[in-house]
């Protein structure tokens, strides 16, 4: 101090290199703590990629599909997992489908047998009609007219199909093959 009491020393620059010296050094630490971040970030995904490619393990943000099921229960599937459904559904709809059909025919095969049979019956009847000399004479008349296949076919229904009841037989045939079907697809399901 001088003799005035006044002090001649300027401002001293400790305070000031001080304050610049932790700016500085705090400013540094953020930055490199932001730079290791952003670092361990990049490296972080690239170490996922590379170690969970394989993986079973589905990822934690995958979409999802909400199923609503028959009986009204709701379930989530994974997207990604919607194509292998779909594709094991399809195939275990094709072989439900081939024993459906598989049943089908058989029942189809023995209920046409049973049918024709009872029809092969009334086969003379017709024979007798055709054979007779009424039978020629309306085969004339009517091939000359040039309906001959609508006598026939007519001659047919009346004396083989209409005494066997097969319009009754096939109707009942349909009737159980839609039956046996949803039997059948009940039984699998």
């Amino acid at each position: 101090m001088t003799r005035t009491g006044r002090d001649t020393n300027p401002a001293p620059v400790r305070p000031r290199l001080a304050r610049w010296f932790w700016s500085g050094l705090f400013g540094v630490l953020l930055l490199g703590l932001l730079l290791a971040l952003f670092a361990g970030l990049r490296e972080g995904r690239h170490w996922i990629d590379a170690n969970l490619a394989g993986s079973d393990l589905p990822p934690a943000w995958s979409a999802a599909v909400r199923v609503t099921l028959n009986g009204g229960d709701t379930l989530d599937i994974e997207a990604a997992a919607v194509p292998q459904i779909r594709e094991k559904l399809h195939q275990r709809l094709e072989v439900q489908r081939a024993a459906v059909q598989q049943h089908m025919s058989e029942v189809l095969d023995s209920g046409l047998e049973t049918t024709f049979a009872e029809a092969s019956v009334q086969i003379p009847r017709f024979l007798d009609w055709y054979y007779s000399l009424g039978g020629e004479y309306s085969r004339l008349l009517h091939a000359a007219w040039g309906n001959l296949d609508a006598l026939l076919e007519q001659q047919v229904a009346e004396l083989i199909f209409q005494p066997a009841g097969t319009a009754a037989a096939i109707d009942s045939l349909t009737g159980r093959l839609d039956s046996a079907a949803a039997e059948q697809l009940r039984g699998s399901a």
